[in-house]
């Protein structure tokens, strides 16, 4: 049977290779805590089928690495071998790990050597807030970092179009990922802020992030000509992080105003994942900050749903909280009932669509 399916024109082969294609890991994980293990999938169909014969492994590479990842650690042997094996226009999405902060500022980024051979339209970061920092050319505040525990963060930028491995957009004067390319969609995962809830002065605490930065730089009226030109062209924009401050959520908000085009706003603040959501506890064994984290939580449901209803461009808006069973039920229920009445429309599960005028 291995001989006969040989022998199909590679036409065929390719669209039954189709049928066996899923979707990347890194996708469905992306809105889970940050990890290395973004990457690790159960499912090795492609990879056993190339192992049979020099002709499926002909037919089946360029599939199998339409969605790449390289550890930075390793990334010269995946330039070789990308090059090598002539797979730079397969190449559509790529992941990028680090788990260590950038040490020589000066030296070229990272994404310079990398768009140099590739040109995925999709990139994903997952490193700690430092590198996410330099990446994006952000400086970011750390000196509460213990506070916090958060290691890794992840970045994800999308754009339209296909891969183009042969020309590429001049990267000579760029200094930072977003202007390197015409991102529409941006999402971020900041990873868990529940260590900070073990403070009794968690609200003081600054969390490493890039967005302490922004809410500097921008002014509603008058956004800075720095922060517009990384993010004025994005349609669409998801954040994801664990139970952080209300003040924190502000400082992601505010990010939205030089956002002119912003279409798509998708938000999570709770895990589906990690069982310290229900079980945050005060060293002496009260559940004292159990009851605050969650009322910062609802607190900052307030603040996005105000910045849904004023943000005009808005076509849809998802809460991903709507669906995870460990978010307690009152702090929810009145999404829907708040929505409606600024004439949004319930498609789905945490899911609303501005009514047409």
């Amino acid at each position: 049977m291995s001989c006969a399916l040989e022998l199909l024109p590679s036409e065929i082969l390719d669209q039954i290779i189709f049928f066996l294609i899923t979707e990347p890991p890194s996708l469905g994980r992306h809105n889970r805590r940050p990890d290395r293990h973004i990457v690790q999938s159960n499912n090795k169909d492609l990879k056993n089928l190339v192992q049979c014969s020099h002709r499926l492994l002909h037919v089946v590479r360029p599939r199998l690495f339409t969605h790449a990842c390289v550890d930075l650690k390793d990334e010269r042997g995946f330039k070789d071998f990308i090059l090598a094996s002539d797979l730079a226009r397969c190449v559509q999405s790529l992941v990028v790990i680090s788990e260590e902060a950038p040490l020589d500022q000066l030296k070229q980024p990272w994404w310079h050597r990398t768009f140099s051979f590739i040109d995925p339209t999709r990139v994903t970061v997952h490193a700690p807030p430092l590198f996410i920092g330099n990446t994006l050319d952000i400086p970011i505040v750390d000196a509460n970092e213990e506070a916090f525990d958060i290691h890794l963060q992840a970045l994800q930028l999308e754009r339209e179009g296909t891969p183009n491995a042969t020309s590429f957009l001049p990267l000579d004067n760029c200094k930072n990922l977003l202007q390197a390319r015409p991102w529409t969609s941006m999402s971020i995962n900041e990873s868990s802020f529940m260590k900070s809830y073990s403070s009794d002065d968690y609200f003081l605490l600054q969390a490493p992030s890039i967005f302490k930065w922004w809410s500097k730089q921008i002014i509603p009226e008058s956004p800075s000509p720095h922060i517009s030109s990384m993010i004025y062209g994005l349609t669409s924009f998801s954040y994801t992080a664990v139970l952080p401050s209300y003040n924190h959520v502000k400082l992601m908000l505010d990010s939205l105003s030089a956002m002119p085009g912003l279409q798509f706003l998708s938000v999570q603040l709770a895990s589906d994942t990690d069982d310290q959501v229900q079980q945050i506890r005060w060293p002496g064994g009260t559940n004292f900050n159990y009851h605050i984290s969650w009322g910062e939580f609802a607190t900052s449901y307030s603040l996005i749903i105000y910045e849904v209803v004023h943000k005009q461009s808005l076509v849809e808006f998802q809460s991903r909280d709507c669906t995870l069973e460990v978010i307690p039920a009152d702090l929810t229920s009145g999404l829907d009932v708040d929505l409606k009445k600024e004439d949004w429309v319930l498609q789905g599960p945490g899911i609303w669509r501005r009514r047409k005028c």
